[in-house]
């Protein structure tokens, strides 16, 4: 369902990841270089062990964006940090449980659908003992998992401070749990610029607004919607000119779908089909209907169906998208 999606992108703090190799170890580059996280330079205090995955966040929540992979990955998951000023003066462990009420109280906090994932498609390394090593702020809980099943589900972990293995050092009081969502793309997901052509048979005044910017956004393993990236849109939806103004079609979005060999084998409306004001959406079989490897292009041909304002179809779509980036 596309409704379990639209909180997809709305999370400041989303981190790109890409996998290097079978025994790679991904690493947040951005907690590391104090993008994503509060900094204690000015503090005296040796004593504070917490999880910190976001500036300014009651939730302690982080969503990261993955890059589908078949092969067994290992994930640098949660830091684990002294709050000081100083690096640790010895390796200090720190064991941490995972808590699968901390999803279900920011689902219901959030209005959002994250699902814990089941325990069998992920290993948490070293009994879920994160070390801060000597020399050092932080460590990490790691977990090993294949990126490709999670594929179609948005999924979340999270996890508590339970304990630390040496004296003296103190559980914080307000950042002792954190929250991971996990999502992995599909290869056909992206940040692409459309242009094409858009004939809408109920009113000649409505015609295409290229080039758009858009993101294709991962609904499963074989299929990405289109989320319209102008600025007075931002959301899922597709954007055109009203007599030269901007203007969209409401609960109407293009849910793309590929067969194995790259073929655009369908294209529906994401909000349904059709959706409660009557729009649907169908593949134009003429023409390109193809994802391109090599360029990571998509040339797509579709309708808008709206039966109660003229048929066959209401609109007409001949599209390209060129790939511009991962989003």
């Amino acid at each position: 369902m596309l409704a379990m999606k639209f909180y997809k992108i709305k999370h400041a703090a989303v981190v790109s990841l890409f996998f290097a190799s079978l025994t790679g170890c991904l690493k947040d580059k951005d907690f590391e270089n104090g993008a994503i996280q509060s900094v204690h330079a000015g503090s005296t205090n040796q004593n504070i062990v917490e999880i910190k995955l976001s500036a300014g966040s009651s939730s302690n929540f982080l969503s990261i964006s993955l890059n589908a992979s078949s092969k067994d990955t290992i994930l640098d998951l949660i830091p684990v940090n002294l709050s000081s000023k100083d690096p640790a003066p010895e390796d200090i462990h720190v064991t941490l449980v995972k808590n699968d009420k901390l999803v279900d109280d920011y689902n219901n906090a959030n209005g959002t659908f994250y699902v814990v994932p089941a325990s069998n498609t992920f290993q948490v390394q070293d009994g879920g003992v994160v070390t801060i090593p000597k020399g050092s702020h932080t460590g990490y809980l790691k977990i090993k998992f294949k990126p490709s099943d999670f594929i179609g589900n948005d999924y979340a972990l999270g996890y508590a401070i339970s304990s630390i293995d040496k004296a003296g050092y103190t559980i914080s009081g307000n950042l002792n749990t954190g929250i991971v969502a996990i999502s992995i793309k599909n290869k056909y997901d992206g940040h692409y610029r459309v242009t094409g052509t858009m004939v809408d048979l109920s009113n000649p005044a409505f015609t295409g607004r290229y080039p758009m910017d858009v993101y294709l956004i991962t609904q499963d393993a074989t299929s990405v919607a289109m989320f319209d990236l102008n600025p007075s849109i931002n959301t899922y939806g597709h954007s055109f000119s009203n007599a030269g103004g901007l203007s969209f079609y409401g609960s109407f979005t293009p849910q793309i779908y590929f067969d194995a060999n790259d073929n655009v084998s369908k294209v529906i409306n994401a909000y349904g089909q059709p959706a409660s004001n009557g729009r649907s959406a169908s593949l134009d079989p003429s023409g390109i209907n193809k994802f391109n490897n090599a360029t990571h292009n998509i040339d797509v041909n579709y309708f808008m169906l709206q039966p109660s304002v003229v048929t066959p179809y209401r609109t007409s779509f001949k599209e390209h998208f060129e790939y511009l980036g991962p989003r």
